[in-house]
């Protein structure tokens, strides 16, 4: 095991063992690839160890739902049956096929920028006929495009692309300031990947609140130092 497959597993290792980010890999700090992909195989590895097979199955995991949300953008345009054209364009590629079964954030990444133009077009058209729509769809797709540009800094051009669009096409200023946000000040910033790094601990709070403690009383800021 070599290459991109060991950094991304080693960079989890350390998530998982709240290690700074970067340890042990001796790699020049441009290198070092965001923490989205390594964050999800953390999940993994503290639940099953090194498993190679459930590590791969995550990819094959977002495979099938890119295949899915691509047959469900394709239908809102296309009447039946040509939203299948998009869903077998998917499934078939040998591209596809080859890095599914590849530890690497390829698929994952396609999945969450897929994810986030669904959640854009459903914010886009629910826009002035559901408050409560509108705002978790607009949710959703910052939620989406942040991922997305945690896992690959390529992600960004999500928030340029719905910025743009918002402002030039819709002429809607307002509607823009989320998204604008997100690019600026979401997990996806540089200055959350420095956050990620000097503070491992904090991810694993989803697994286990008692390392965010011991973390907190290492960081001196647990509640007992205040007190």
């Amino acid at each position: 095991m070599g290459d991109d497959f060991a950094q991304y597993i080693l960079h989890a290792i350390n998530i998982v063992e709240h290690k700074p980010y970067s340890e042990n890999i001796a790699l020049d700090l441009w290198t070092v690839v965001p923490p989205g992909y390594p964050f999800l195989l953390s999940a993994v590895i503290y639940w099953f160890g090194i498993n190679f097979k459930i590590l791969k199955a995550l990819n094959i995991l977002f495979w099938g739902l890119t295949a899915l949300v691509a047959y469900f953008l394709a239908a809102r345009r296309l009447k039946s049956p040509w939203p299948a054209n998009p869903l077998g364009l998917v499934l078939d590629r040998p591209f596809f096929f080859l890095f599914k079964q590849s530890i690497l954030s390829d698929i994952p990444f396609l999945c969450f920028v897929s994810l986030a133009m669904w959640a854009f077009v459903k914010y886009d058209e629910s826009a002035g006929e559901n408050l409560g729509t509108e705002q978790i769809f607009h949710g959703l797709a910052i939620f989406f495009m942040g991922y997305a540009l945690l896992m690959r800094w390529a992600g960004i051009g999500l928030f340029l692309g719905a910025i743009i669009y918002l402002c030039v096409v819709k002429r809607a200023w307002t509607r823009c300031l989320g998204f604008v946000f997100g690019a600026v000040v979401g997990p996806g910033h540089t200055g959350w990947f420095r956050v990620f790094n000097s503070w491992p601990f904090w991810p694993l709070a989803v697994f286990s609140p008692d390392m965010v403690a011991r973390g907190l009383d290492e960081y001196g800021l647990s509640p007992q130092s205040f007190s």
